[in-house]
């Protein structure tokens, strides 16, 4: 029960925000509204972007909107390039306050705030906190660390190394992703080309590591049968010191 009225009230602060942003006039007040969110400026941005032409009618209200966000992205750029996560700070008053004074007209009527693109169709499957859950559990796992801090404190930079190229393969296989699971942590509303090959390359990670362990054991077992031979033809004290110093190398190895 207690998860289950979490999950309302996390849902209610968003929809709050996106009333707050889009008709509100405090922009001081829904500044700091932010500060009690459940969501990242990442995620964040993503609720703007999705609902601003739900609420801005106007050409010239919805260009400015744009430009702001726009803006806001920018900063959001550098805090992945630099790890300066300083910055979120410059990224969330564009894309509360700045969204807010592009607004020239007063909008009244009834909008029903959608959730991003890529959270809807996981809404439809597993479900977008589901998937966040899953992946916070494989990075706990991995790092020794609870689940609340990974969601906290892990993520930025999680989310920093699956858009890295060269890295993204590997994480991705070292934590058994899947493509709606590498596509949250990459920010991307679908499951691109893009994120299907990380998957593909993760895979192959996964399938060459299996085999060189077979082999690993493989060569073991023939070595093991090996000494065991050679221990029942030859002498027993001089074949044990044989064994030993065999065993020794194998796992010095």
């Amino acid at each position: 029960d207690d998860i289950a009225t979490g999950e309302r009230d996390t849902k209610e602060n968003i929809f709050k925000m996106m009333a707050k942003i889009f008709k509100g006039t405090d922009i001081i007040e829904t500044h700091k509204a932010t500060f009690g969110l459940d969501e990242n400026p990442e995620d964040l941005i993503q609720w703007v972007d999705e609902n601003l032409p739900l609420e801005y009618a106007a050409p010239s209200d919805l260009e400015r909107g744009y430009y702001y966000l726009s803006r806001a992205s920018l900063f959001l750029g550098r805090v992945k390039r630099r790890q300066n996560y300083n910055m979120w700070r410059y990224a969330s008053v564009l894309m509360t306050s700045g969204i807010m004074v592009a607004r020239t007209n007063r909008y009244h009527g009834f909008v029903k705030y959608q959730p991003p693109s890529l959270w809807r169709k996981l809404g439809q499957t597993k479900g977008i906190r589901n998937v966040r859950d899953s992946i916070a559990k494989k990075i706990g796992t991995y790092c020794h660390v609870s689940m609340s801090y990974t969601r906290s404190q892990l993520f930025p930079f999680f989310k920093m190394a699956i858009n890295n190229d060269e890295y993204a393969p590997s994480l991705a296989a070292v934590l058994r992703l899947e493509p709606e699971e590498i596509a949250f942590l990459a920010g991307s509303r679908s499951v691109t080309k893009k994120i299907q090959k990380i998957f593909d390359d993760a895979q192959l990670m996964i399938e060459k590591e299996t085999e060189h362990e077979i082999e690993l054991f493989g060569g073991f077992g023939a070595k093991s049968d090996s000494v065991t031979e050679d221990a029942t033809e030859d002498e027993p004290e001089v074949e044990v010191k044989k064994e030993t110093k065999s065993q020794r190398s194998l796992f010095d190895f």
